[in-house]
């Protein structure tokens, strides 16, 4: 269960008589159709990064750093991808490689 505190940005996006179990529904079909893009296309680095997310959104943050991990190897300059790992990093509490990926997404925005 996915829990959001007052002020969250989550909350903005909640439509009148939505709840958070109609938010987790939504993150989970978004879920498996990133999971059909991916079959259909293994090198879709956009799909890897947003069924990332997603699983992050549903506190499952081993299974996202997997999925943007993924995307970044197809396409290391991804910065989306290292900005969305660091976050899944620091809520596992390894800040080494928080940092390591904020670092990494900064760095791919300065170049561009």
């Amino acid at each position: 269960m996915v829990y959001i505190e007052k002020g969250d940005p989550e909350l903005d996006k909640m439509q009148p008589g939505e709840n958070i179990i109609d938010i987790e529904m939504e993150h989970e079909k978004k879920i498996r159709a990133f999971g059909k893009a991916i079959e259909s296309d293994p090198r879709n680095a956009g799909a890897y990064t947003k069924r990332g997310v997603s699983k992050a959104f549903l506190e499952r943050h081993k299974e996202a750093i997997i999925d943007f991990g993924k995307a970044i190897e197809i396409d290391p300059k991804n910065a989306g991808a290292h900005q969305e790992r660091s976050f899944s990093y620091l809520m596992l509490h390894n800040k080494t490689f928080w940092q390591r990926d904020l670092e990494k997404s900064e760095q791919i925005n300065t170049n561009n």
